[in-house]
């Protein structure tokens, strides 16, 4: 006989704490340990009760599997919750809960490339002729529970560690000191090597694999509509062909945001968290923001609505390396400089190493001379942290210029790309961004080319010569969604053709220009321009037809 839902009752208890006390919940500290919420109620359709939080308990509970990181949802006609160390699968014939295959799910949906760069080897046959690692095979020895499975590689050396692929878990042997704030459990082999179990479910959902919306924090009211009738679904499998991020990069798959969202104030809490709000509210999932920390009130905010950011801080320290050469566009970097900016990206990405905020990281905007030896620097130090992190983020390359328009030869325009593109590195942007907008200086009646017909196409080509390859480098678009002094704004129409024009192009992802950006004084941008987020919204409408099809 089950236990009597819980879920009503949780719920209750909810309504009467204030936000910031926390409680305990199925063993863990609710909200202060995780945003999600893991209990028993609501019915399946064979009419047994959801039992995920006893269910959770008696596969370990937080010992075991970690603490809850989505709420339920189901995929296809099957219900799962994902926690940092596995995935719980309700099995409706057994009327229980069990251990999904984590990695071998993620094998057959073609994540394997994303996860070599987090240290995953590539997933083959179970076979346990694997286990010829004794500190590793030691460790699933240990392993009555069966957490683990069967090996599905052998032991595969990344940098600092080696590593081994089961169904339902990775292990590692570090070959140097473990980092203290390594995102996993560590712990000592019984040969004595210390070893670290990686967070599992953090791939899932690093690999787009958890429905966005059960990414979205929701402690629940009713336990049917929790746990069963209205939880976020997705298509039939977990590996249908369905388009996949390009290059692996899920945190720019198909997200559409802006520039600056919450930080323009940061001694203003409420208002910070309102601009978040007002963002998601108009389906923005994503942010190009200066860095603030993760217990920021408006990265908090932005987590509780799956809204991810892009963090700045890396082209932040190559500009100020450059100081005065930044706005005379002749900058070159030294030894010392460059030094200097590694000691500072390393202790930086230290910060964001825990952050499931941070998607990645943006290494270069308007042209400043030739500043690619930092910018492969910084990739070189990104990728080494992608080995130590729980998601692989990419360096993403922004370059400016300006659209055709009436007044101007299209040379010009032409050649103000160019010259930004002197930057471009291959082996530094994971990602490309463009952002070409109205000239300043354009007159109030010059007829601008927002559909960007003649210079998108250049600039894509242009890009292709020096070496990007849009299969794997994704394209982000950044249309323009601001107005200085009494230059005229992009109506909604324009900022719809301009973004229609990128999504047609293959853009990824959408980033506008910008949301509340304190550079050069007040202008009319998305925060205080209802006309200009009207566009961003007949926009969405345009991209996502894009994307569907």
């Amino acid at each position: 006989m089950r236990i009597l839902p819980l879920l009503l009752g949780l719920s209750l208890l909810l309504a009467a704490v204030p936000p910031a006390q926390a409680i305990e919940i199925c063993g863990y500290s609710y909200p202060s340990s995780t945003r999600f919420v893991v209990a028993d109620g609501g019915t399946d359709w064979s009419g047994n009760v959801v039992s995920l939080c006893s269910e959770y308990g008696r596969l370990g509970g937080a010992r075991t599997l970690g603490l809850p990181i989505s709420r339920p949802f189901r995929i296809g006609p099957e219900l799962y919750q994902a926690f940092e160390y596995g995935v719980i699968w309700w099995n409706q014939d057994k009327d229980r809960g069990e251990l999904l295959d984590t990695l071998d799910v993620l094998h057959a949906a073609g994540r394997d490339p994303l996860l070599e760069r987090l240290g995953v080897p590539p997933g083959q046959e179970p076979n346990l002729d694997f286990l010829t690692d004794p500190a590793l095979s030691a460790i699933r020895a240990r392993d009555p529970q069966g957490r683990y499975g069967v090996p599905t590689s052998p032991p595969m050396a990344f940098g600092p560690y080696v590593a081994q692929r089961f169904q339902r878990a990775v292990v590692r042997r570090w070959l140097d000191p473990a980092p203290y704030d390594i995102a996993g459990a560590l712990g000592r082999a019984p040969t004595g090597e210390q070893t670290e179990r990686v967070m599992v479910g953090d791939l899932m959902r690093a690999s787009g694999l958890i429905p966005a919306a059960a990414l979205v924090a929701d402690p629940g009211t009713d336990g049917d509509q929790y746990n069963w009738l209205a939880v976020p679904t997705e298509p039939a499998s977990f590996w249908q062909d369905a388009p996949r991020a390009v290059g692996g990069w899920d945190g720019l798959f198909h997200r559409v945001g802006a520039f600056n969202v919450g930080v323009a104030r940061l001694d203003a809490r409420d208002e910070m968290r309102a601009e978040v709000e007002q963002a998601s509210t108009l389906g923005l999932t994503l942010a190009v923001n200066a860095y603030v920390g993760r217990d920021s009130t408006a990265v908090q905010a932005g987590l509780d609505r799956n809204l991810l950011q892009i963090d700045t801080f890396p082209w932040d320290r190559i500009a100020a390396a450059c100081g005065s050469s930044l706005t005379t566009h002749d900058c070159h970097l030294g030894a010392d400089q460059l030094a200097q900016i590694e000691e500072q990206v390393k202790h930086h990405l230290l910060l964001t190493r825990l952050d499931d905020s941070v998607a990645g990281y943006w290494v270069l905007d308007d042209y400043a001379g030739d500043v690619r030896p930092a910018i492969e620097l910084v990739h070189r130090l990104v990728q080494d942290e992608n080995l130590l992190d729980r998601q692989a983020r990419p360096t993403v390359c922004g370059f400016g210029g300006d659209l055709d328009d009436s007044e101007r030869p299209p040379a010009k325009t032409r050649a103000a790309f160019d010259l930004a593109l002197r930057n471009f590195t291959s082996t530094g942007c994971d990602a490309v961004a463009l952002y070409p907008y109205r000239r300043p200086a354009a007159g109030r009646n010059a007829q601008v080319d927002w559909s960007m017909h003649d210079l998108l196409p250049y600039m894509q080509r242009r890009l292709r010569e020096k070496g990007w390859d849009p299969a794997t480098q994704p394209l982000v678009g950044i249309p323009q969604t601001f107005a200085f002094g009494r230059a005229p704004a992009p109506t909604p129409a324009d900022i719809a053709t301009q973004t229609g024009a990128y999504c047609a192009a293959g853009a990824s992802s959408i980033v506008f220009y910008a949301w509340n950006d304190s550079y050069s004084g007040p202008k009319a941008q998305l925060f205080n321009a209802p006309d200009l987020r009207q566009g961003v919204a007949d926009s969405l409408g345009v991209c996502q037809s894009q994307w569907a099809s």
